[in-house]
């Protein structure tokens, strides 16, 4: 039985049929803060008392009534029900990478995976050690072209000695910069790539 169907069904049909208006009254005012036995759950979704018991067996026992445990109707129903395949597609769409199961997890991360080689092979998507790479030259080029600029000026133009020193430090300044700048990124750019097929192996060995 469905979660849906279980929420079609009246509280009243959790009591066997025959008895009086006020007894039900009662008994449905009972069931409804302490709970409901086996037979009156088998009774109203329609299943064997046996299946019931043994969905019921992780659930904690809210008491006894008539000598037969109860179980409220929250716990209850939550071990009973039986998601719907829309309902349990619906549960996975809204889970993260982390919360997916062992086995679907390995799944999306190798479907990952795949996505960024078809990625890359359009050009939508580089390499970080590439892009790295190409980032060290530039700032290399960069930085050589800064550490030849006091000479370039002097050549032009003669410099106080005040304007030389300011000039010298400000260029050291920019090369320690852009040196910083490429170290920060070398550490901190994840390679997408990467992660996706060392998460997938992760997941592999553990299912």
């Amino acid at each position: 039985m469905t979660v849906d169907q279980i929420s079609d069904i009246p509280i009243s049909d959790l009591q066997p049929k025959g008895r009086g208006k006020s007894a039900t009254s009662t008994e449905d005012a009972a069931g409804l803060r302490d709970g409901y036995s086996v037979s009156q759950y088998a009774f109203a979704l329609r299943l064997d008392p046996r299946t019931v018991a043994a969905r019921l067996a992780g659930v904690q026992a809210a008491g006894t009534r008539n000598g037969s445990p109860i179980f409220r109707l929250a716990d209850a129903l939550s071990a009973l029900a039986t998601p719907t395949e829309d309902q349990i597609r619906e549960s996975i769409l809204r889970m993260t990478a982390r919360e997916l199961p062992r086995g679907l997890s390995a799944a999306f991360w190798r479907g990952e995976g795949a996505r960024l080689d078809v990625a890359e092979r359009k050009s939508q998507l580089w390499d970080t050690a590439i892009v790295l790479k190409a980032m060290g030259r530039l700032i290399g080029g960069l930085d050589m072209a800064l550490k030849l600029l006091p000479d370039e000026i002097e050549r032009a133009g003669e410099l106080s000695d005040r304007q030389r020193v300011a000039l010298n430090n400000a260029v050291r300044s920019a090369r320690n910069t852009m040196a910083a700048v490429l170290a920060e990124v070398s550490a901190t750019v994840p390679n997408g790539r990467a992660d996706a097929q060392e998460q997938g192996e992760a997941d592999d060995k553990e299912i």
